[in-house]
């Protein structure tokens, strides 16, 4: 995927956020949930705030439940083609997918990967 200089900027500035002790609730949906400063400008920049939406989701699998018993947290890849994605997860140690969904999608990357601790989402940078 060739990605256009605002998205490139976008991904070199995500790359700066260091850990955080600030966190942003996004939804009143998942009053529960919550995501760090990087995540937040993340989901504001790319309009993808539908994406922190589909994690918090799943947090009632009970696939989600026992990997987060087994791990604590899971690693979230978003890929994107065209504009189709897939949104998988995974145990922090990378095993098989736990959760596959297929999804239309105009984010700006190729793929992004996050974080879900307990209740917060992070940038890799922010783990």
């Amino acid at each position: 995927m060739k990605l256009s200089s605002e998205a490139k900027q976008l991904r070199k500035e995500l790359r700066g956020f260091p850990r955080t002790v600030q966190r942003h609730r996004w939804s009143s949906r998942f009053p529960d949930m919550f995501c760090t400063d990087g995540v937040k400008y993340l989901a504001e920049k790319a309009k993808a705030y539908w994406l922190l939406e589909m994690i918090a989701s799943y947090r009632s699998d009970p696939a989600i439940k026992a990997l987060e018993q087994t791990t604590g947290s899971q690693v979230w890849i978003l890929s994107v083609e065209g504009n189709k994605a897939k949104l998988d997860c995974l145990g922090d140690s990378g095993w098989a997918p736990t959760i596959h969904q297929e999804i239309p999608s105009d984010f700006p990357f190729g793929e992004i990967m996050l974080y879900c601790q307990k209740n917060i989402i992070l940038l890799p940078s922010e783990h």
